[in-house]
């Protein structure tokens, strides 16, 4: 069963294993060492005692790879193999942000994959046939957030964006099948630092993503409501 970590933007899967799922880490993001976004991670997949770990791409910042963040990529491995996470259990879905790193860690392609009944993908990339075939889809990529206006201007707040497609939205195109529904998930950045797009403020990738009709979900559980009703907020 997949189902959100309250306050954390992170997804846990409970069965024979459990797991958890995290997505846009851009480790290397601040221009000095900072070790807050690993330790963050590596003390979740501790407290929920995971037997792996999922990242939905952008483990890393820079498009090219630094030293640095090559350091960095390793001490967060290394961490959670310390935890007694198995290597092949550290599974990284390649953002657009993901070169350089095949051989550090188990890389699966931008196109997703699937695990059990839920397909994954980064989201800057067209998912496989395979993974589309899910009735469950889950992606990042976009940093969903709310932009809340206030009397000396506003902030921002990340959230979960929950909702549906229908066969043929995902290519672009009109729905074809409405039967054929797939239920979709949209994970907030695991990384507070990066800059998150407000969905009720951004109509590009509000129109790209189809998510009009998607609810907004703040970390802390509270349901904001449907993405096209927020534009006034």
């Amino acid at each position: 069963m997949l189902k959100m970590i309250p306050d954390k933007p992170a997804l846990s899967i409970s069965g024979r294993e459990k797991w958890i799922v995290i997505a846009d880490l851009h480790l290397g993001i601040v221009h000095f060492p900072d070790r807050t976004v690993i330790e963050d991670a590596v003390s979740l997949a501790e407290s929920e005692k995971a037997d792996g770990v999922i990242v939905l791409g952008d483990l890393k910042h820079d498009i090219g790879l630094r030293i640095r963040e090559r350091k960095e990529v390793e001490l967060f491995k290394n961490s959670l193999l310390n935890l007694g996470i198995e290597e092949d259990k550290i599974i990284l879905l390649r953002g657009n942000h993901d070169s350089g790193l095949d051989d550090l860690i188990r890389i699966e392609p931008s196109s997703g994959m699937v695990f059990g009944e839920y397909g994954f993908f980064h989201g800057h990339a067209k998912p496989s046939a395979e993974v589309l075939q899910s009735k469950f889809l889950v992606f990042a990529h976009i940093h969903p957030a709310i932009f809340i206006s206030d009397t000396i201007g506003g902030v921002k707040r990340r959230v979960w964006l929950e909702g549906e497609w229908v066969e043929g939205e995902i290519e672009g195109g009109e729905s074809k099948d409405i039967k054929n529904v797939k239920k979709v998930l949209v994970m907030p950045a695991f990384n507070e630092l990066c800059s998150s797009i407000a969905v009720n403020m951004d109509k590009k990738i509000t129109n790209r993503y189809k998510l009009w009709n998607f609810s907004a979900v703040m970390l802390d559980g509270t349901r904001l409501g449907r993405v096209g009703d927020l534009w006034s907020i």
